[in-house]
């Protein structure tokens, strides 16, 4: 960048910064009955909340408000797919819009004109690991009562999570960091609507063509390198239970960036019915895709929690990462899903909290150490109490 290309630069920052506070300090519309629900976090966290939006479109308290979900664009086909009798509006961003507190750029200051021109009089921002500059952005709108998790303080610098809770006019609070995480989203739930939850599932309605073959999807994606299994390692899974089930089809699925590890599994399957569909579904596709299908085998990340929220049998690999919080599964949530960890302290239901202590922001066990033949039997296993010929 040349000298006056750098100045013309700094100019326009600043114009957008000055733009910014002047939008800021604008009175607000008269609000009316809107709510505002802010989930801007993963894929498998929205699977793990979205149930408890029905019950808030139904609560006394917002039964008769207009319902905006401010939502990540990664999961906007699933949510418009299967939620769109709950959710007025649907408004999507890349959430980078807005973690980047100091960088005022055009797409964060439409975004914050329109919302708070919005008239929303509720602001609900469920998520428990908040973020300051989310924080900060949702009270500098100033659109009505906001509303948050207690939450915990894994995203903050240390001592600002103090700081964070004053910009809130009301914190739910929920259980510890121990509680699995649908758990905790229906105690918030439950602080908003002054109605206990204890029947509330984990479910989802996907209309799906019915197969007569047996699919099983494989899922070697995650959302960190330490969560994923050497690829292939699935290729020998997939040559076991070909053994058994000779006529069993295999999708690989995932994004694009996943075709490295499927073209290892492919070599690895050359005899087997594998069929390559990453980077090629939608994630509603993928949720079409896995409601006809037989077994999920994957690492832990959103497609074990589409599994659970379908009721399809999962086997699911872990190195303990968030232990406690994402996985295992309890029974009553996911009873078909087997969870094999990396190292055996995991199944040590006495050392129950260390490992919740220990895993808390990640975990550092190595995911290699899980054996192909553990994760081919528990896979077989499932299979025989679904699959009746093949």
């Amino acid at each position: 960048m040349n000298y006056f290309s750098h100045i013309a630069a700094r100019i326009a920052f600043h114009v957008r910064k000055r733009l910014y506070l002047f939008l800021q300090a604008l009175p607000s519309p008269e609000r009316g009955n809107k709510l505002l629900i802010v989930r801007l976090d993963a894929i498998g966290d929205y699977i793990l909340f979205r149930n408890c939006i029905h019950q808030i479109h139904q609560s006394d308290r917002f039964k008769n408000f207009e319902i905006t979900l401010l939502g990540n664009q990664l999961w906007r086909d699933l949510a418009e797919g299967v939620d769109k009798d709950v959710v007025d509006k649907f408004l999507w961003i890349d959430p980078k819009i807005i973690y980047n507190q100091s960088d005022f750029t055009l797409q964060k200051l439409l975004l914050f004109a329109r919302l708070k021109f919005s008239g929303f009089q509720v602001t609900l921002h469920p998520v428990h690991s908040r973020m300051m500059e989310v924080d900060r952005f949702l009270a500098e709108l100033k659109t009505g009562w906001l509303i948050g998790s207690m939450g915990d303080e894994i995203n903050y610098p240390a001592g600002e999570k103090a700081a964070a809770d004053k910009l809130y006019n009301e914190l739910i609070p929920v259980q510890g960091y121990s509680t699995f995480e649908f758990s905790r989203n229906v105690d918030f739930l439950s602080g908003i609507t002054g109605i206990p939850h204890p029947g509330l599932q984990l479910k989802m309605a996907v209309q799906s063509t019915p197969t007569e073959e047996s699919a099983i999807v494989i899922a070697p994606g995650a959302g960190h390198e330490r969560r994923k299994w050497q690829a292939a390692n699935f290729g020998t899974v997939i040559r076991t239970i070909s053994k058994t089930y000779p006529q069993a089809f295999f999708y690989i699925c995932g994004t694009a960036t996943d075709k490295g590890a499927a073209h290892i599994i492919k070599q690895n399957t050359a005899d087997c019915n594998v069929i390559d569909m990453t980077g090629e579904l939608s994630l509603l596709g993928f949720a079409q895709l896995m409601k006809r299908s037989r077994l999920v085998l994957s690492n832990e990340s959103s497609a074990i929690h589409l599994a659970a929220a379908l009721d399809i049998p999962a086997v699911c690999l872990s190195n303990g990462n968030m232990f406690g919080r994402f996985n295992p599964y309890p029974v009553s949530m996911g009873k078909n899903i087997i969870t094999i960890y990396s190292d055996e302290a995991f199944y040590d239901s006495g050392l129950f909290k260390s490992n919740v202590e220990k895993t808390r922001v990640f975990s550092s066990s190595p995911i290699s150490q899980i054996h192909p033949d553990q994760v081919a039997e528990h896979c077989i296993g499932l299979l025989r109490k679904t699959v009746q010929s093949v």
